[in-house]
């Protein structure tokens, strides 16, 4: 697509920047084409803040993304549930597909990570993520570091 240079001031620019959502918008143009086009928010179910899914850097197993997606729309009150059937619904998979990224293949049951993802700083999912995906660590680090708890 062709791209064009523009100028905007510096209130503008601060604006741009407020309305940054990390692992979402990648640059000026991701923020604008998100919020006047509303791209992104189109596969929302009942989401609370109509924000995009965030998106990650390509070579990530498709279990850690969804994953981080669940965690992402959880902590920002999103419920399980919904969390779940949104990104279901984002990658055109079925509900338990999702579900079995983050229960069996991490060894737990659906309360074990309700229990995980209400911990304040999210240290047990994030070490077993990191066990799970040793080779993804410092993308699994730039993740929880990112993600405001």
């Amino acid at each position: 697509m062709k791209m064009y240079k523009i100028e905007v001031d510096e209130e503008v620019y601060r604006f741009l920047e407020s309305k940054a959502v990390p692992f979402v918008d990648k640059d000026e143009n991701s923020v604008l084409r998100r919020l006047l086009l509303r791209q992104g928010t189109t596969m929302a179910i009942g989401v609370k803040s109509g924000m995009a899914l965030p998106s990650f850097p390509k070579g990530i197993p498709d279990g850690l993304s969804q994953i981080f997606e669940m965690v992402y729309l959880v902590k920002h009150e999103e419920d399980r549930i919904e969390a779940t059937k949104r990104v279901a619904q984002a990658h055109n998979i079925k509900y338990p597909t999702v579900v079995d990224k983050y229960a069996r293949q991490l060894g737990k049951r659906v309360f074990e990570v309700d229990r995980m993802l209400q911990e304040p700083e999210l240290n047990e999912l994030k070490a077993i993520l990191k066990t799970k995906f040793s080779i993804h660590s410092d993308i699994i680090d730039e993740f929880f570091s990112k993600l405001e708890i």
